[in-house]
């Protein structure tokens, strides 16, 4: 079905403004570190949690919003994370405690791994074009790195001005916005009768929580009896998580990737 400009624009606008908030709450939050140490009176390792909550469930969930997306359809998945990331953020900005605030952005993070994958399944389905198609995913991906280059700028004055809440506050017009948007004039995103590899989405999202947890509990605590144990569990579901991977019908990382030269050379660049 062919869009018109006026509802391409607006679901790329949605899109866009998805990565756009999901970036922007990875770089402004540092800026707002001093704030929340001073209004909770937190110690580093709080801190680190505040920064680790959101991005450890981003990670580990950002195949398995991808498979969702096809599954049960990228317009609903879309709306769906970015209303969780939306209340969220809700949270994030009335939170008492530095607990409570650690909780929303693990829920943030949720809502983010949903986000991304469907903002561009919506630009794929919905631009026919190759040409305007290449040059909405150009504009998607220009909107998350200016967000994340001026999220520390944005985060600075509104702390500045504002308060440390309102970093958080300022997704909720944002989120509106863009559900309202891909609700309206987004098509029905077609589904795919995908299976999704749960033992090995589970293996990897219990590696990373732990490697997570050890690492950044080891600055408090240093190499002690819990920490080393964090290791240990993130080294077995390591293993587990290749062994469950060479064996299930359906893996959630297939085997091939790892031949594929292009991907092996931009994880090579990356480190």
């Amino acid at each position: 079905m062919t869009q018109s400009p006026a509802s391409l624009r607006a679901i790329l606008i949605a899109a866009c403004l998805g990565f756009l908030v999901v970036q922007l709450d990875v770089s402004v939050v540092n800026v707002g570190l001093g704030a929340l140490k001073a209004a909770f009176n937190a110690d580093l390792t709080g801190l680190q949690w505040v920064i680790n909550s959101y991005a450890l469930p981003f990670s580990a969930l950002l195949i398995l919003g991808g498979a969702w997306g096809d599954k049960w359809g990228a317009k609903t998945v879309f709306a769906a994370g970015f209303a969780i990331f939306t209340l969220a953020s809700i949270g994030c900005g009335l939170a008492s405690s530095m607990k409570l605030l650690i909780s929303m952005r693990v829920i943030q993070g949720m809502g983010a791994a949903l986000l991304i994958p469907t903002s561009l399944t919506l630009i794929r389905v919905s631009f026919q074009d190759p040409d305007r198609r290449r040059s909405a995913v150009a504009l998607w991906g220009a909107c998350g790195g200016i967000a994340l280059a001026a999220g520390p700028v944005i985060g600075g004055l509104m702390i500045e001005y504002f308060g440390w809440r309102s970093v958080f506050l300022l997704n909720i017009p944002i989120g509106l916005l863009a559900i309202t948007l891909i609700l309206r004039y987004a098509p029905t995103s077609p589904r795919v009768d995908k299976h999704i590899d749960i033992p090995g989405q589970i293996s990897i999202a219990l590696c990373l929580a732990s490697l997570t947890y050890g690492l950044t509990e080891s600055s408090a605590q240093g190499w002690s009896l819990q920490t080393l144990t964090a290791m240990s569990v993130a080294l077995a579901c390591a293993v587990a998580f290749v062994v469950i991977e060479r064996r299930v019908q359906h893996p959630m990382l297939p085997a091939r990737l790892a031949s594929n030269k292009v991907l092996g050379s931009m994880a090579l660049r990356s480190i």
